[in-house]
């Protein structure tokens, strides 16, 4: 069923002309190489750009040398789950376009694509994207006018780079998943179907792996592989219920404290019936209390006004999960309790 000169027999039949047998077998074994090295070589381009997202500050010479040492400085089992998965997407790929030319060209394209999206997420924001962005594409289709997309020398050779491997695979790629029939097409979906399901039914374990560093996305990014950190970030899709978690009990949890405030403003003739009341929360994710890290001796009190403040106010430490921005994230912690 599948013909790897398929598509050569039937250019032949069309021109009535036939290739050099010794030709053909060039180009059988440049097919063939160009199948096996696609996923690598596009592992090794994305994480050129995933470095250069990060050190696109430094000069040209010192982030072209950053680039070669942490292509090669990944540990080899991160080496291997990355591959593993590109690998995997490019089967679902050619199994999808039948011609590997095709699904080579969409396949690099999209992976591409997304470290670029990367790339200039992080230059405009000072954060990664991450997989839960998605969510807020409307709004950064609103605002993404607004900002200059440059691109530095190291990353223009890089999409140069990006071209002429598209190019070549064009010209030299020969491999076809079989003839063009609604046979084919079928047992193709019918695979296709196959692996939805299997990775639907390994969802639960893509839960259990490891986490992501989500007080440095960037450097997973870099240390453990762009995709194979996205692959982990499905994980935060869904939140997991807690043991024992349900209405009834926090009901009860609730009922602790309804005692305590009998005597107040603010007694509840009944559950449905609550007396509002005005809270003012200052969040100063700038102030550095160097008194309350180390042991700071100062010859006179550093945040006295801070420190004076004890009449109907509440004040502490918060354990935050971002720095340098993502204020979003700590205001979202703070006013709903959930963890991101």
């Amino acid at each position: 069923m599948f013909n790897f000169n398929k598509g050569e027999e039937k250019r032949e039949r069309e021109t009535g002309k036939s290739e050099n047998a010794k030709c053909r077998g060039v180009f059988r074994i440049l097919s063939n190489i160009l199948l096996a090295v696609t996923p690598i070589i596009v592992f090794e381009i994305v994480q050129m750009i995933t470095v250069l997202s990060v050190r696109y500050k430094m000069s040209q010479l010192r982030t072209a040398r950053q680039i070669v040492t942490r292509l090669f400085s990944m540990e080899v089992k991160y080496q291997l789950y990355n591959l593993v998965i590109y690998y995997a997407l490019f089967a679902v790929m050619i199994l999808i376009f039948r011609k590997a030319k095709v699904a080579a060209v969409v396949y690099t394209v999209a992976l591409v694509t997304a470290a670029l999206v990367n790339y200039y997420v992080i230059m405009f924001r000072g954060q990664p994207f991450m997989l839960l962005d998605i969510v807020g594409m409307g709004t950064a289709a609103e605002v993404v006018g607004e900002y200059q997309f440059r691109m530095p020398k190291l990353l223009a050779l890089t999409m140069v780079a990006v071209l002429c491997f598209l190019v070549i695979q064009l010209i030299f790629q020969r491999f076809e998943l079989g003839d063009k029939s609604a046979r084919n097409r079928i047992m193709r979906w019918g695979v296709l179907g196959f692996v939805a399901i299997a990775l639907w039914q390994s969802y639960p374990k893509i839960q259990k792996m490891e986490n992501v560093l989500l007080w440095s996305v960037n450097s997973d990014h870099i240390n453990k592989g762009y995709m194979y950190t996205l692959l982990r970030e499905l994980r935060y899709f869904t939140v997991e219920k807690p043991e024992g978690y349900s209405a009834d009990a926090v009901d009860a949890i609730a009922e602790k404290y309804t005692e305590d405030t009998e005597d107040t403003e603010t007694v509840q003739a009944d559950k449905d019936t609550v007396q509002a009341t005005n809270i003012i929360m200052i969040m100063n994710e700038s102030l550095v209390d160097f008194e309350d890290v180390g042991d700071l001796k100062a010859n006179k009190e550093i945040l006295p006004y801070i420190r004076s403040m004890n009449k109907n106010v509440k004040h502490g430490q918060m354990h935050v999960p971002t720095f340098g921005g993502g204020t979003a994230r700590s205001e979202y912690e703070a006013l709903t309790g959930n963890s991101i």
